[in-house]
């Protein structure tokens, strides 16, 4: 039975590769004519650096996508496998459809695990390694915070708020900023405009800009710098972006905090995700097996692959929508991590059952 599992295993994730492969090769080619109008890259200027790029985002998207691949892969080997009449036999033989569904079953768990707890980290590290070592230039790594972005500090001279409208992924760089000084008695005091900040130590170290003081003097400064009480973790934890962080970085960073912010629901968020994948992962199995497996005088294999389809983008779309929701604190982010990957194992072991042992 296990040399059964093995061969059944081997046929679904064959076809989970192909269609897996299918859209990196799609978002590749799209970022590939995103990447053109990125300052210092191109295909043509530097390849290397251009392909890189293009495929550690691809990488990227398709182990997003994974859930939608395994589903829709699953359906169409299963397909392949029942139009072979394999399935038939392997049944007719009095195997189970549970001794069918072992062996895959634990391949897809070991790919989630695989994926949350190594390939991430390596693909996240690759990306720093490009961004660093590659030559691409410090402005192309701030990306627009629309109105600007707000962040509260406290120096030994009081708090003031900062806002930056160019931030970089790890939330330690800045341009455009504005630093207004507020006294709850005085009301607003000194105001400052730089071109740059970067936090160095325990310091925001502001470049090129002006002073005004409450009075409206003005003082030009090549730097500032502005001691405060933050750690560089912490800020990178309310200003940096959470999909740049891996699982073990999310971990030491929430343990770290020792404030709320609203950075703080989107980190818990993608670290409950990446817990629940290999879960998710294996709900997605069950489903494409609930929903194909089984003999059918009537019916096309192209309404099964049709299903197999609209369920892939349902399941992934429900995914999305409860991922927002537990980044924006609305919803517990164990629940909305957890959620579909509970439900999908549970839809489908029922279906299963009921199909198995009526």
């Amino acid at each position: 039975m296990f040399r059964l599992g093995r061969h059944f295993a081997g046929h679904i994730l064959r076809s989970i590769a192909i269609v897996t492969f299918l859209f990196f090769c799609l978002v590749a080619l799209i970022e590939l004519v995103e990447v053109g109008n990125r300052p210092n890259l191109g295909l043509f200027e530097r390849p290397l650096i251009t392909l890189a790029s293009v495929g550690l985002t691809a990488i990227s998207w398709a182990g997003d996508l994974l859930p939608i691949s395994i589903l829709v892969g699953s359906v169409l080997a299963l397909i392949d496998l029942q139009n072979n009449r394999e399935l038939i036999v392997a049944k007719s033989s009095g195997v189970s459809i549970w001794g069918i569904l072992a062996v895959p079953a634990f391949a897809t768990l070991v790919i989630g695990i695989f994926v949350s707890y190594a390939g991430e980290v390596a693909v996240l590290h690759s990306k720093q390694l490009v961004e660093k070592n590659v030559g691409i230039i410090e402005s192309s790594q701030l990306t627009s915070q629309g109105s600007g972005r707000w962040i509260k500090q406290q120096s030994d001279g009081g708090p003031f708020f900062m806002r930056a409208k160019y931030l970089s992924d790890d939330g330690l760089r800045m341009r455009d900023v504005s630093v207004f000084k507020y006294d709850a008695n005085q009301g607003l005091g000194e105001q400052i405009v730089a071109q740059d900040a970067e936090f160095v130590g325990n310091a925001w170290q502001l470049i090129k800009g002006t002073l005004i003081t409450s009075n409206g003097e003005k003082r030009s400064f090549e730097r500032l710098d502005l001691i405060v009480s933050a750690t560089k973790e912490s800020i990178s934890l309310q200003l940096g972006s959470v999909h740049q962080m891996n699982i073990f970085t999310l971990r030491d960073f929430i343990q770290s905090v020792k404030v709320e912010n609203s950075n703080v629901a989107a980190a818990l968020m993608r670290l409950r995700r990446a817990e629940a994948l290999p879960a998710l992962l294996v709900g997605s199995l069950l489903i494409a097996f609930a929903f194909t497996v089984g003999y059918r005088r009537h019916g096309t294999s192209g309404s099964q692959v049709l299903y197999g389809i609209v369920l892939g983008f349902v399941l992934y779309v429900v995914t999305k929508l409860l991922e927002r929701a537990g980044s924006s604190g609305v919803m517990d982010a164990t629940l909305a991590a957890w959620g579909p990957a509970i439900v999908a194992i549970v839809i489908g072991t029922s279906v299963l059952l009921w199909k198995e042992d009526g």
